[in-house]
């Protein structure tokens, strides 16, 4: 009890006018005095004495907790929106797959190395088989038939080259995200010329 009545001897004998009570403090700051005694409990808040606050000391210090909240929540905050696209692009994904629009990686790859097998023995047979109807519309000998067949397949194997190529620069720019682009010039080269 004695401690008490020292503690409200010391607040009379204290006449300094910045020097206020907890509830006028938070009064001053526009706080709630349960948050203002949270803030206090937290060391936001010095105290001036046992029951008093210095309003010179405690509203710039409120001021720099709430800078520092600005500074913290926006780092929170940009942490939140990248959980939250993060959580789209997995949703987004998932609904994908659900729908059909998306495949396995390993089944693509399969599929494709079918098909571009195919497409290979294809473009090696072709010549040999167009090169009878070309002769019989064109006419001409043996000669003529041999410049043909060189010249047919010596452009299937330039696009099969060209293709080759492409998907060699597809999968090295795959990991880095680039897409490739082929020139028109590569693609080049009159077609149906022959060459001497």
């Amino acid at each position: 009890m004695a401690k008490r009545q020292q503690a409200v001897a010391a607040e009379r004998k204290d006449t300094h006018p910045l020097r206020v009570t907890a509830a006028i403090a938070a009064r001053v700051l526009g706080l709630s005095r349960r948050q203002f005694d949270r803030l206090v409990a937290e060391g936001v808040l010095p105290r001036a004495g046992p029951r008093l606050f210095d309003l010179d000391v405690v509203g710039p210090a409120f001021m720099q907790y709430l800078r520092d909240g600005r500074e913290g929540s926006s780092a929170i905050a940009e942490a939140r929106l990248g959980y939250v696209v993060a959580q789209r692009r997995a949703l987004e994904q998932r609904t994908r797959e659900r729908a059909g629009e998306l495949v396995e990686l390993v089944d693509v790859s399969r599929v494709f190395q079918a098909v571009c097998a195919l497409l290979a023995g294809q473009l090696d047979a072709g010549p040999g088989r167009l090169i009878g109807v070309v002769v019989a519309i064109l006419g001409g000998g043996e000669a003529e038939r041999a410049k043909l067949h060189e010249a047919m397949r010596n452009e299937f194997r330039r696009i099969r080259e060209s293709a080759a190529a492409e998907l060699t620069a597809f999968g090295r720019d795959l990991g880095r995200g680039a897409a490739t682009q082929t020139p028109a010039s590569a693609n080049g080269g009159a077609v149906g010329a022959v060459e001497p």
